[in-house]
Formats: structure tokens, C-alpha cells, sequence
């Protein structure tokens, strides 16, 4: 049984929810919009036997509340979160997977040595058949979006 541990992190101007689960090498998993942690939950039950997999809040966003609502937030910002977030929890470089193309390849840009493989998957909004069979599969933590997302994310 996988237990999830729950922890908040202090960053500029925010302060980060975050969840952990799982063990093997990290796996951060980053959602889209206002998505938030529990957003994976399905599919993070699943890649826990080999990954410890990492999901968050992201600032301004359910659990991780703004020290100033009023502040503009920048993608900069998020993407400095997922890194300090990162250097927090592991030392070696990290799977990304991102739900929403611009944070991690952003992030990408910025710390690539953070990363060992970074997946990026957008939502195509002409396809919304198919976006909500991804979401209704993640919730039931299926392995045939685990495979996909493994797949993906380690290159095999």
C-alpha cells in the first residue's frame, strides 16, 4: 500500500502544497491551469511502485495560497517553484511530466540539468472526446495510461 505524504514548501511569495508518494527515482507531475495535486491521484497510485511521484499545488492555486492575491504571477514564478520544489526533494535529475505545454518546457530551458525526461501533454481543446477519456482513465488510475504515461516519460 502506497501511503501519501503531505507537505507544504515555502517559496517567494507563495507557499507550495505538495504530495509524495512511491519510490524509485522522482517523477514531478505538474497540471495544467487550476488543476491541482489531487488532479493524479489516480494515475500517481499506479506509477508509485516505480517512481516516487510528485504532484503540487501551484501557487495561487487551492492549497498553495499567494502571500499578495494582488501580484502578477509569471511562468517564471512557476517554473522557479517546480525547481525549488525539485532541489527540495531529490539531488538527482528528475521526470517531468507536465499537463499544459508551457511550464515545463519553459523550466526546460531554464534548469536542464534538473531534468532527465520531460513530457509536456496539451489539451487540444478540438478534442474533447479524447481529453476527457485521458481524464476519466487517470481517475481510474488505468494501466493503459500508466504504460502511455511511462512510456513517455522514460524514453522506453
Amino acid at each position: 500500500m502506497n501511503v501519501t505524504q503531505v507537505d507544504t514548501l515555502r517559496v517567494a511569495g507563495a507557499s507550495l502544497y505538495y504530495e509524495v508518494r512511491g519510490s524509485g527515482p522522482v517523477l514531478l507531475m505538474i497540471g495544467a491551469g487550476a488543476a491541482d495535486a489531487a488532479s493524479f491521484n489516480g494515475i500517481a497510485t499506479h506509477l508509485a511502485d516505480q517512481y516516487t511521484v510528485v504532484s503540487y499545488d501551484r501557487r495561487g492555486y487551492s492549497r498553495s495560497p499567494l502571500d499578495d492575491p494582488e501580484e502578477e504571477q509569471r511562468i517564471e514564478m512557476h517554473s522557479d517553484d517546480a525547481h525549488r520544489l525539485l532541489a527540495q526533494l531529490c539531488t538527482e535529475p528528475a521526470y517531468v511530466f507536465g499537463s499544459g505545454v508551457s511550464q515545463p518546457s519553459c523550466w526546460l530551458c531554464e534548469s536542464p540539468e534538473s531534468i532527465r525526461r520531460a513530457v509536456a501533454r496539451r489539451s487540444d481543446s478540438s478534442d474533447k472526446t479524447g481529453s476527457r477519456k485521458v481524464k476519466k482513465e487517470n481517475e481510474k488510475g488505468n494501466t493503459c495510461a500508466r504504460t502511455v504515461l511511462v512510456s513517455q516519460v522514460t524514453g522506453t
